[in-house]
């Protein structure tokens, strides 16, 4: 169990930071495009935006999934001690 939980906290983390560096991107995609006065850039913009909330979502989830996993455990535990 709590090589599951290991897991589901590396995948969240990694979600998460994952769609920090996608926003990054493009917060600098948009500044460039608005820098160089173009719109050649903006579906690129779109892409690792769209890939961001992507990240981000998953990232959540994992992290739900592992504190579900975590308060199971918790659970489990209490219920051992009683017997």
């Amino acid at each position: 169990m709590l090589l599951t939980r290991g897991n589901y906290l590396k995948l969240s983390l990694f979600g998460l930071f994952s769609s920090i560096l996608a926003f990054i991107i493009t917060s600098f995609l948009v500044f460039f495009a608005y820098l160089l006065n173009t719109s050649n850039i903006d579906s690129l913009a779109i892409v690792t935006f769209s890939a961001g909330l992507v990240l981000l979502i998953a990232g959540v989830l994992y992290a739900v999934r592992e504190v579900s996993v975590s308060y199971a455990a918790v659970v489990y535990e209490v219920e051992s001690e009683r017997y």
